[in-house]
């Protein structure tokens, strides 16, 4: 599992959103992250002048394709210029909402095979 860290600057140029504003563009904009081939998950975050999102993925091939020139301009455009994307590996995540582990396969496969040595 791959997460990925994206921060840009608020858009200076940009009114702050109402509450109903927000909601109706998390509602617009929600269906396009559900069918991207191996993202498990994407929060969107914020802080005072900085933003971003923090996705969660199967395949680093699939985040890295993610982040076209065409995906850059959009998020530029319409929040800020994108600061960076930070790539980390994520060999266990744990959701206690549903008291889920997730261990990544690799991680598995090296423990049994070190416990056969």
């Amino acid at each position: 599992m791959i997460t990925a860290l994206v921060t840009f600057d608020s858009n200076p140029d940009r009114p702050e959103m109402y509450p109903k504003d927000k909601l109706s563009l998390y509602e617009m904009i929600a269906p396009k992250y559900q069918n991207i081939p191996s993202l498990i998950c994407n929060y969107f975050m914020g802080s005072g002048d900085l933003a971003g999102g923090w996705y969660e993925w199967d395949a680093m091939d699939d985040a890295k394709a993610y982040y076209t020139l065409a995906w850059r301009q959009f998020i530029t455009k319409a929040y800020g210029p994108i600061l960076k994307i930070e790539d980390f590996d994520c060999p266990c995540a744990i959701d206690t909402t549903c008291g889920g582990v997730c261990i990544v396969l690799e991680v598995r496969e090296a423990a049994e095979k070190d416990a056969t040595q």
